[in-house]
């Protein structure tokens, strides 16, 4: 199991170190108005409903595109996700970008031009802080002001002007770091306030977070809701929320961290809702048709991590309120990197039973494995990192070997 949860370079990671155990009985009379008490949680999340337009369903066992295969798609299709057309199906997923203030600067400019260039459809940003309060953890993008749309603006022209869309990564960091992290900036700035589902000490880094509260649970939503609305403000193609890799919304997921009382803790539903809710603020602040995707671990890698079914059932329910499109992630540390598609079962299960669209991201080296994975499952998008940290151009490289119908070849790194 990987023994870092967080490395100076920002490339994340599934959690570790987590503590099992049992987690208490749910509490509460609803979720909505509508929903009936369900097993002693709040409503029936990821349970049925209306299946959306266009035939397509989210209700467990359902399929949402039909069952047969998804033949004659290519990676390099025009679509549209939301009010966002989209050039290729590949995003580049986010990297952690090293940024001074919150500021995209030169750094940034040049990086982002690049990759636009080099074919990427899609730019995902490293992921960015919607809270000013924690803009001391790391030097990283920010959208937790007014301050810093005039930046953002600048970046998100230059990727237009190049054909490119990008969307803006949010996260609320609560109390996932790196042993190393903490050890330095916790002397150094006292006033930092870690917080997590449950306040557990967490013996890998050495963190000792303080439990969220109710207010400030309320907080996370209000904030992530006004950066995404910044977001949109400077042009944007559109915003996702990080609810994966360790961060705050993916540790409500995780009954190993999540020990809570309320309504926030205790069965499925209630350790979802956190994440629900973030998305419901967020939608309402940018409105309809404006590209909402959420990131998500399908598989933590631990005891007490989530489970699969918990997540596909989160995913039932964004999509039936309106999310664009799940990215599927997970603790990839464990994984051989040579050894194709990260999480292809997981993604493919949710591309077929969710009606939200799926981007599959990690593992993916080559022309082939794309190719497979657009004509065997219903993902509609493809994420890679790596290979494009490597290369910007990659891409168009891609997409020489496509158009002169020479699969086999387009490794990366």
């Amino acid at each position: 199991m990987a023994k870092t949860l967080f490395t100076m370079s920002f490339a994340g990671t599934g959690a570790d170190g987590c503590r099992g155990g049992p987690y208490p009985d749910c509490l509460g009379t609803g979720f909505r108005g509508d929903a009936p008490r369900t097993s002693g949680c709040y409503g029936a999340l990821g349970t049925g409903g209306a299946a959306p337009e266009g035939g397509r369903s989210d209700s467990p066992g359902t399929t949402a595109r039909g069952s047969g295969q998804a033949g004659g798609r290519g990676p390099f299709d025009r679509t549209l996700l939301g009010s966002a057309v989209l050039r290729n199906r590949i995003f580049r997923a986010a990297v952690g970008d090293t940024v001074e203030d919150g500021l995209p600067g030169d750094a940034s400019m040049r990086l982002y031009g690049a990759l636009a260039d080099g074919g990427a459809g899609t730019i995902l940003t490293g992921f960015t802080l919607v809270d000013d309060l924690e803009k001391g953890f790391m030097p990283i993008l920010s959208l937790a002001d007014d301050r810093v749309l005039d930046a953002h603006k600048a970046l998100v022209e230059l990727v237009h002007s190049k054909g490119a869309a990008v969307v803006a990564q949010l996260v609320l960091i609560g109390s996932y770091q790196s042993t190393e992290f903490h050890k330095a900036v916790t002397p150094r700035l006292p006033f930092l306030t870690l917080l997590s589902p449950s306040g557990l000490h967490d013996p890998i880094c050495g963190a000792s977070p303080r439990m969220i509260s109710g207010p400030e649970i309320r907080r996370v939503h209000d904030r992530h809701a006004e950066a995404a609305l910044r977001a949109k403000k400077a042009g944007y193609d559109g915003v996702e929320i990080h609810a994966a890799h360790g961060f705050l919304l993916s540790q409500f997921m995780q009954p190993a961290l999540n020990r809570r009382e309320d309504e926030y803790g205790g069965c499925p539903e209630n350790r979802s809702r956190m994440a629900l809710y973030t998305y419901r603020a967020v939608r309402q602040a940018v409105g309809e048709g404006f590209p909402v995707i959420m990131k998500v671990n399908v598989r933590d890698g631990f005891p007490g991590g989530c489970d699969f079914g918990e997540i596909l059932g989160l995913c039932r329910t964004l999509a039936r309120e309106g999310l664009d499109a799940v990215e599927t992630s997970g603790n990839w540390r464990d994984l051989p990197q040579n050894s194709g598609p990260f999480f292809l079962g997981e993604a493919a299960e949710i591309a077929a039973q969710v009606s939200a669209r799926v981007i599959l991201t990690g593992g993916l080296r080559t022309l082939d494995d794309m190719l497979r994975v657009l004509s065997e499952t219903h993902v509609e998008y493809l994420g890679m990192a790596r290979p494009l940290m490597k290369d910007p151009a990659f891409v168009n490289k891609l997409k020489t070997e496509y158009e002169a119908g020479t699969a086999g070849g387009g490794t990366g790194a």
